[in-house]
């Protein structure tokens, strides 16, 4: 049976991870469908690939771009699945620039729900931890402006973020 089929089925966290473990080949097939734009299976694909993959992991390295591409035009849920993934990679500096353009687009759009758009931002705070000018930058997009729509817990967790990225 094919991942795209299981993945239309329900089981606890716990079952997904023996699945991959002992299915190997359902990596790749999972990594397709992460970024592929279809739904539901693309975002329960990317949110197994963040649940089983290791950190850096090196099957997904030379991907990188792919990943960082896929987040364009794709649901919030998928998009916040494929940043958590691309948060436990090291980026090169390639990889920097794209990211960081996909991401502000994301905390940009208010329509996005607010967990994509923290997970997006977090993403920029530690692209601009590289780049000093960017640093002061990031703060013209924490103004009321960007931040009016996110709960009061959401609104501090960015302001911290801003202050230690300001304060370094």
């Amino acid at each position: 049976m094919s991942l795209k089929v299981k993945l239309n089925t329900r089981h606890p966290k716990a079952v997904w991870v023996k699945m991959m473990k002992s299915n190997p080949e359902y990596f790749h097939e999972a990594l397709t469908l992460a970024i592929s734009g279809e739904h539901p299976e693309g975002w329960r694909a990317a949110w197994l690939l963040g649940h089983t993959m290791h950190r850096n992991d090196q099957r997904l390295q030379p991907l990188m771009m792919d990943l960082i591409q896929a987040l364009k035009g794709k649901q919030s849920g998928q998009q916040r699945e494929l940043l958590k993934i691309l948060a436990g990679m090291e980026l090169e500096e390639v990889h920097e620039g794209p990211l960081f353009d996909a991401c502000l687009a994301i905390w940009e759009d208010l329509g996005k729900q607010s967990s994509v758009r923290v997970t997006a931002f977090r993403q920029l705070v530690r692209i601009a931890w590289e780049y000093p000018d960017l640093k002061q930058e990031l703060r013209h997009f924490t103004t009321d402006a960007y931040t009016a729509s996110l709960s009061p817990g959401i609104k501090r967790s960015i302001e911290k973020l801003v202050k230690k990225l300001v304060v370094s």
